[in-house]
């Protein structure tokens, strides 16, 4: 069975964004999302390596997708999420080599995606076992899309995605990212992405209408 990835990838390039906090948001759209406590959305974990691309599409917006769609828990077991790594050891050539969200997509397309039950750790070798390869063409993404991102008026769209459950994965680059620390001194707000370097892919589950800065 396939599922799609309606909100798939969304290739932000902003630099800047609204810079005091707001209420009300978008005609439709609450104020605040959070799909991250939703039962389909899987636990946030570390990243292995440089895999966060598949990471991304893989373990997080395939396995949302897939779970929200049949009503199934992502946190009930290993069995319950997809694995990224299969992907990331066929598309990078060690840990250190990062990948893109649509490659992990077009080999799941073409080969499927496997439990993390069945590949639950990064690394340079292939998934053994036939059978797993047979389980895995069974999961595979229908169709994705992208929401190119350039201004602030092209943000509804996202916060209309995200309003209705579809997280979205996101790659900046990290060269010159400004980051700064919320009044509660334990969390960070990015105020501003990169233009240079390396992208670092990451996954918008929610937004926050009240947070903002000065």
């Amino acid at each position: 069975m396939a599922w799609n990835l309606l909100a798939g990838l969304a290739g932000l390039t902003m630099t800047s964004c609204r810079s005091t906090g707001g209420s009300g948001g978008d005609a439709g759209t609450p104020p605040s999302v959070d799909l991250t406590v939703k039962p389909w959305f899987p636990p946030v974990v570390r990243q292995q390596g440089n895999s966060c691309a598949q990471q991304a599409g893989l373990y997080y917006l395939l396995t949302a997708e897939r779970n929200r769609q049949r009503g199934v828990s992502s946190r009930t077991s290993p069995a319950s999420r997809l694995s990224p790594y299969q992907s990331y050891a066929m598309l990078a050539d060690n840990q250190a080599a990062g990948t893109h969200v649509e490659d992990g997509w077009q080999l799941a397309e073409a080969m499927g995606v496997p439990l993390e039950s069945e590949v639950p750790r990064g690394g340079s070798a292939l998934m053994h076992g036939f059978d797993k390869y047979v389980r895995a063409a069974s999961r595979k993404p229908g169709r994705w899309q992208y929401w190119p991102m350039r201004a602030a008026g092209d943000l509804p769209a996202v916060r209309k995605l995200l309003a209705s459950g579809h997280p979205l994965a996101c790659d900046f680059q990290i060269r010159g990212a400004k980051l700064v620390k919320l009044p509660d001194g334990r969390s960070t707000l990015v105020k501003e992405w990169g233009t240079t370097g390396l992208g670092h892919t990451m996954v918008y589950a929610g937004y926050d209408e009240s947070v903002g800065w000065d």
